[in-house]
């Protein structure tokens, strides 16, 4: 956890001090959020949590193209499955979500209105199951996610819609037939 926290702090300095040294063609930010589960997924799952880095290079003021990861976790929810005809209460695997996004956006006075697309990687993490039906696993996945943000000064809030697919090979997506992982985030970014 520490090497952790000191790669985040090495890494926040030396993009603070090319964000400094470009004239303002690239951009950093830094920001956390809240992302509510949205169709199939709010069954199984609670509101998730996380934080992002996002950079991106402007072309102009309108245009510019961004890229951005984060970490978010999304707790389960419990609820009653049948197995092999006996019912039981399970509690949904832990996911532990980082999205690898990049792709355009565009600026029209404080609005900017961007879509990302990439990879999603994902790792269930079974816990406080007394029957362990599904073993702890990850997976990679496409994901795609437009978002419109508001700018003020330094801040910039965003709000997102995130899908990513879920391969069905997955344990626990096969189990419960969860096909996408969908939801919208709300998220509030310094730049710098």
């Amino acid at each position: 956890m520490k090497q952790t926290l000191l790669a985040c702090m090495l890494l926040l300095g030396v993009t603070s001090s090319i964000a400094q040294q470009s004239d303002k063609k690239w951009q950093f930010a830094v920001g956390v959020g809240t992302s509510v589960p949205l169709s199939q997924f709010k069954n199984y799952y609670n509101t998730g949590f996380g934080g992002e880095f996002e950079a991106s290079y402007n072309f102009n003021e309108k245009f510019s193209w961004y890229a951005k990861t984060g970490y978010n976790i999304f707790s389960g929810k419990k609820n009653t499955y049948v197995y092999f005809g006996f019912p039981f209460d399970y509690t949904s695997p832990k996911i532990q979500y980082i999205p690898i996004l990049g792709g355009p956006r565009y600026t029209i006075g404080n609005f900017s209105v961007g879509v990302a697309a990439g990879v999603g990687i994902y790792n269930f993490k079974n816990e406080g199951n007394t029957v362990v039906i599904i073993n702890d696993t990850s997976g990679v996945s496409f994901t795609y996610s437009p978002e419109i943000a508001y700018n003020i000064g330094k801040l910039k809030i965003a709000a997102s819609y995130t899908s990513s697919t879920v391969k069905l090979d997955e344990q626990f997506a096969s189990f419960v037939d969860l096909k996408n992982a969908t939801f919208i985030g709300l998220k509030l970014f310094f730049r710098f």
